[in-house]
């Protein structure tokens, strides 16, 4: 979906699974991961030239002592620019 809306290449692209943390290189421009696949992988993660960080469901980062948000936090430091993303249900009673 993401090669529709940016000029990429497929080979530019990385869907992180389990396991696949010896496969990051430089060249990816898009790194898809969960978090906790990505605090696995931080000592390759950590090495990245990393520009940009969007944290989907990020109220799973709410609580500062855990070793997830200590690890993303300090990779959304190193970043030039990122964007937590919070899905918030409503109720509505009309």
């Amino acid at each position: 979906e993401i090669i529709k809306w940016i000029e990429l290449k497929q080979n530019e692209i990385q869907v992180l699974n389990q396991g696949d943390g010896d496969l990051l290189t430089k060249e990816q421009k898009v790194l898809i991961c969960s978090y906790d696949l990505a605090v696995r992988a931080c000592s390759k993660l950590i090495d990245l030239n990393i520009n940009f960080i969007i944290c989907d469901e990020s109220h799973y980062l709410k609580n500062h002592k855990t070793q997830r948000y200590k690890f993303i936090s300090g990779l959304i430091k190193k970043s030039k620019r990122f964007a937590l993303a919070l899905w918030i249900n409503v109720q509505q009673d009309f």
